[in-house]
């Protein structure tokens, strides 16, 4: 019994392994002078679709995002996610800036219309440089985070 425990475990282990260090995520470097916004937001039944622009460059990742109202809090991304024909350190031609984005998430938790809406983002930018260690792998980006309020 305890051998095939151990045989699971550094599967598992394997597993998750391969996925860090062969995988890519966006891993983003805070530059506060990074000058990213939010420019629209709109709401429709379990549906956000966001605008961001880059200054001088392409939102290539959002992450860290959720909305909050009335004291209900969604949270649509933790960990980055590629966007706007980004993928690890390559950008496809459909590339612009600003770019719309559109999120799904429990209908149920979609605002009433009007209600004031607080949206916090991570916006990730300029990510070409791949990192490799031995435990991971990951794009280095610049990124910054927003808040910004709106009405549903």
């Amino acid at each position: 019994m305890n051998r095939n425990y151990i045989i699971i475990l550094f599967l598992v282990f394997f597993l998750i392994n391969v996925e860090k260090s062969h995988g890519c995520y966006p891993s983003g470097r805070h530059i506060k002078d990074l000058i990213v916004n939010v420019t629209d937001a709109t709401f429709s039944r379990g549906e956000i679709h966001i605008t961001t622009w880059v200054k001088g460059g392409t939102t290539d990742a959002l992450g860290h995002f959720t909305f909050d109202y009335n004291g209900v809090s969604v949270r649509i991304l933790k960990d980055p996610q590629f966007v706007n024909d980004h993928h690890c350190e390559n950008t496809g031609s459909g590339t612009v800036n600003p770019v719309t984005t559109t999120w799904y998430y429990d209908p149920s938790l979609t605002p009433p219309k009007g209600t004031p809406v607080n949206i916090y983002i991570a916006i990730y930018a300029t990510c070409n440089e791949k990192v490799v260690s031995p435990i991971f792998s990951a794009i280095r980006c610049l990124s910054n985070n927003v808040s910004y309020q709106t009405s549903a």
